[in-house]
């Protein structure tokens, strides 16, 4: 709708909210690029004011889409797995995969 597509993330660990994203994938300058913002659990950001984590559009095949640090892969018909390349200051950035699976 209206050129966007959004969403949401949120990661429970104990029972308790550990953070929220919000993100939305839109056309600029003619590709895809994918911008995300995260909250902490009481809704203040991390990123400044206006700073948003970016991941351009890199590729699309029929059952993957790759952004530069983010791939949606569809795993069947009712599940998709996202990896993320997820870095710490100082420390080699490792992939983290999170699977979706479609409600019943």
């Amino acid at each position: 709708m209206a050129g966007s597509m959004m969403g949401m993330f949120r990661l429970v660990k104990d029972d308790k909210v550990t953070f929220y994203e919000l993100f939305r994938i839109a056309e600029e300058n003619g590709s895809l690029v994918l911008r995300l913002k995260h909250f902490h659990p009481d809704m203040k950001g991390w990123e400044e004011k206006d700073a948003t984590v970016t991941f351009p559009l890199l590729k699309i095949s029929k059952d993957e889409v790759w952004f530069d640090g983010m791939t949606f892969k569809r795993t069947g018909p009712d599940s998709v797995d996202v990896i993320v390349l997820i870095g710490k200051k100082g420390a080699p950035p490792r992939e983290v995969k999170f699977g979706y699976r479609r409600a019943k």
